[in-house]
């Protein structure tokens, strides 16, 4: 399954390697955004946090906590040390600031999480609802934790917006029902998330490339970075070990100024991209920024490996307060169900039907038709895809289709217009028409085109404050649709 990034398909990663007082040392530890919500002025953030811990024969309780860079309370010191646990009014700054937005407690033992009620001095709330999970020790005295479905709140941070953190972990010989009293403390350590932002895809070609893009949401420095490529062998979405390097660019640094981005001219080959399983297996491409302590990690997901089903069509259209669904299979093995998901922007993806499969035994050589209609009357776009779920509950998804609102009866919808961060949707409501797109600033010259589209949504994103005018021509045809477009970032 794909992981999101802070901004929905990125992900940050913390490298800290430090070593303190009592052999405490912490290393390879990798956050992977699940996904992310803005509530308001907050970014509500899902997701999974890995590390490896020195095992140094005491370590039951541990600690972490993280806040916003100048929310730190730098309880610890510059030693990183205190013969306490921190209370609830060391937590804050001052005494008085926020506390941290996250803050959770484990028992490396028993592999539990630790509740509120059991902090010392009470007054703190801790984190509830993820799982933990610790492994083997390795051959260097480490042992790896996963924690899984971590949900925090990050006060007064746009989701789309890079963020400065500065984090302690701590753990403690004690038990769950003791004070807590620290043996083992790393602090007050500084890191960027989703800085720089990264982007990555795979095309559907053989042989495969990749495509990586790096912005600078930094609006007063330049930056100069590279990246390594990994082949995801267990589809995890984290860099493991034994994930092999498929190409290495570290050697070449690009320098990105403020506000501005890098991509790469087309895509690139990589090792292993030319014959299965290697070449359906996602990548996870590693950037390193000259004077940041951590990298970032962006997906590469793809989307071309073969599925269980054989998708012949599938296609979206709305009549009225219904949006009927059509979708065909030439093939299907081992398949059990398809998953209708629908999301209208403001939520998550939402499952609407589950159909069974019409193959008997789940198997099926035959041309197999399904129709399934929504009652959808959401004014606004919508958007549906299908998740098929095979025998061995394994699952993959199909391309997503986007349907006009009720109230927009028109052929073509550009969403949201204005845009108020450069992003913008094309929804076309004929999907069988392939169409040639031209983007046009006011002096007439030609910002992006698009050529042989047969998707009926396309997506542009990076675009600078200004009103432009988009151009569609239908091949076939010749039919030209002309909609401005307005871009006002902030």
């Amino acid at each position: 399954m794909k992981k999101l990034i802070f901004t929905l398909l990125i992900a940050s990663v913390i490298g800290m390697t430090e070593q303190l007082k009592a052999q405490c040392e912490i290393k390879d530890a990798v956050i992977g955004i699940v996904s992310t919500s803005q509530a308001g002025v907050d970014c509500q953030t899902t997701f999974n946090l890995s590390f490896k811990l020195k095992n140094n024969g005491g370590n039951k309780t541990v600690v972490i906590q993280a806040w916003k860079e100048a929310d730190y309370p730098n309880y610890w010191g510059a030693n990183c040390s205190n013969n306490q646990s921190p209370r609830a009014a060391d937590l804050r700054l001052n005494g008085t600031g926020p506390l941290p937005f996250l803050n959770i407690a484990f028992d490396i033992a028993t592999q539990t999480v630790i509740a509120s009620a059991n902090y010392p001095g009470g007054g703190v709330t801790l984190g509830s609802g993820y799982t933990v999970a610790v492994g083997t020790i390795d051959a260097l005295g480490f042992y790896p934790i996963t924690l899984s479905n971590l949900s925090v709140t990050v006060p007064n941070q746009q989701c789309g917006n890079g963020v400065t953190i500065r984090a302690d972990v701590w753990s403690s010989q004690g038990s769950v029902n003791s004070g807590w009293t620290p043996h083992c403390v790393i602090c007050n350590n500084t890191y960027a998330f989703n800085y720089p932002a990264v982007t990555a895809s795979l095309n559907c070609l053989n042989p495969r490339g990749y495509f990586v893009r790096i912005q600078n949401i930094n609006t007063v420095q330049t930056i100069t970075s590279s990246w390594k490529a990994y082949r995801d062998d267990n589809n995890n979405g984290i860099l493991d070990p034994t994930d092999p390097l498929v190409d290495d660019q570290s050697g070449t640094s690009h320098t990105i100024t403020a506000g501005t981005s890098y991509q790469t001219t087309g895509f690139i080959p990589y090792t292993g991209n030319t014959t299965p399983p290697a070449i359906n297996q996602n990548l996870i491409i590693e950037v390193t920024t000259d004077g940041l302590a951590n990298k970032q990690y962006a997906i590469a997901a793809n989307a071309c490996a073969p599925l269980p089903v054989n998708f012949k069509s599938f296609n979206a259209d709305r009549i009225r307060e219904w949006v009927n669904l059509r979708w065909e299979t030439m093939t299907e093995q081992n398949s059990s169900s398809f998953v209708i998901e629908r999301t209208t922007g403001l939520t998550g993806w939402q499952t609407v039907a589950v159909i069974p499969s019409q193959a008997t035994g789940g198997n099926s050589n035959d041309l197999l038709t399904y129709h399934f209609a929504d009652l959808n009357n959401y004014k606004g776009i919508s958007q549906y895809r299908i998740r098929q779920v095979d025998l061995d509950n394994q699952s993959r998804y199909s391309v997503v289709k986007a349907v006009r609102g009720e109230s927009q009866p028109v052929k073509l919808t550009v969403f949201p217009n204005p845009s108020e961060n450069g992003k913008v949707t094309v929804v076309f409501d004929n999907s069988n028409t392939v169409r040639e797109l031209t983007l046009l600033d006011m002096s007439g010259r030609i910002i992006r085109r698009m050529t042989a589209v047969t998707n009926n949504s396309v997506q542009f994103d990076n675009l600078s404050t200004g009103i432009y005018s988009l151009r569609v021509v239908a091949v076939e045809t010749g039919e030209q649709t002309i909609s401005k477009v307005v871009v006002n970032r902030k």
